[in-house]
């Protein structure tokens, strides 16, 4: 299978928000799973609150799948009221299988992402 481009989308709560994971590979499973890596190229976040709510906390973490689930932070960004889409991750980072990216917003429905990562999967 060839590479591909994906891209999640959503709002945001005061929940941590899983935006995905990255399948584990089984190559004994009927389909298989081949070993897959995402490259997270971009992680945008946009704050659409019209209440005057003022700023929001965004933060997300790196959910290291080979190092026991260790979360570390990657983002935290005060959102300002009204804000366009803003870049959050200025270079791509790296997942590998059964790694996650979680984000949490300081507000319920305020807070929108868009995650855009290229998906690699190993050929079998």
């Amino acid at each position: 299978m060839a590479d591909r481009y994906r891209t999640f989308v959503g709002d945001l709560t005061t929940a941590n928000t899983t935006i995905f994971t990255v399948p584990l590979a089984n190559v004994a499973a009927t389909p298989p799973v081949p070993v897959t890596t995402y490259v997270a190229q971009s992680v945008y976040v946009a704050h659409h609150d019209t209440t005057g709510g003022g700023n929001r906390y965004v933060t997300g973490w790196f959910v290291d799948y080979s190092n026991s689930n260790t979360a570390t932070k990657v983002i935290q960004y005060d959102m300002p009221e009204y804000q366009a889409p803003t870049l959050l991750s200025p270079a791509p980072i790296v997942f590998e299988g059964g790694d996650s990216l979680i984000i949490q917003a300081e507000e319920n429905n305020h807070i929108s992402y868009m995650v855009s990562v290229l998906e690699i999967k190993e050929q079998q």
